[in-house]
């Protein structure tokens, strides 16, 4: 009886983690954790926050303010964290302590892979509004149903915004 059990159990995970794959895909999203269990025996809730290095701590608070209209939350020397919807932004200056050692003269490295992606209900008014605000931002694109554009810092971290039809939004 255990086996059989086990064997179903199996395949309904199975089968959640499909769908669960095939969502996650479909919205250009990375898994960052995907764990086809309960998640009652690992007590993690959300996703805390999002690290994103920059050159000019004082440079970057005022350009995320400005033009994405996000205000710090809190600061401290090297760290700020923005209030950019339910998962914060902290922008992390060049060399914060904690922040793997970077050899002395070495150049700052953007972020060119887009690390991650935010989600806007009406992504047109967000890349019209970003284009306004001289936002350095690329075409809008749409494939499969999602809508994506991308966009850089002043750092030159890139950064995208998509959108999907999203059928909780719409009940």
């Amino acid at each position: 009886m255990a086996a059989s059990h086990e064997a179903a159990r199996g395949a309904c995970v199975g089968s959640l983690l499909l769908r669960t794959r095939r969502r996650m895909f479909a919205r250009h999203m990375i898994p960052i954790l995907l764990y086809t269990a309960s998640m009652s025996d690992i007590p993690l809730t959300r996703i805390d926050t999002v690290f994103l290095p920059v050159r000019n701590l004082a440079r970057a608070i005022d350009w995320y303010s400005t033009h994405l209209g996000w205000p710090v939350a809190w600061q401290n020397e090297g760290i700020a964290v923005l209030t950019a919807g339910p998962t914060p932004l902290t922008l992390l200056q060049h060399r914060y302590p904690g922040l793997p050692e970077v050899p002395e003269g070495e150049a700052f490295q953007p972020a060119v892979n887009v690390p991650f992606n935010f989600y806007a209900p009406d992504i047109r008014a967000v890349h019209r509004l970003f284009q306004e605000r001289g936002v350095d931002v690329d075409e809008l694109n749409e494939r499969d149903g999602v809508q994506d554009f991308t966009f850089r810092d002043p750092d030159g971290n890139q950064l995208s915004v998509v959108w999907w039809p999203d059928p909780s939004s719409t009940a």
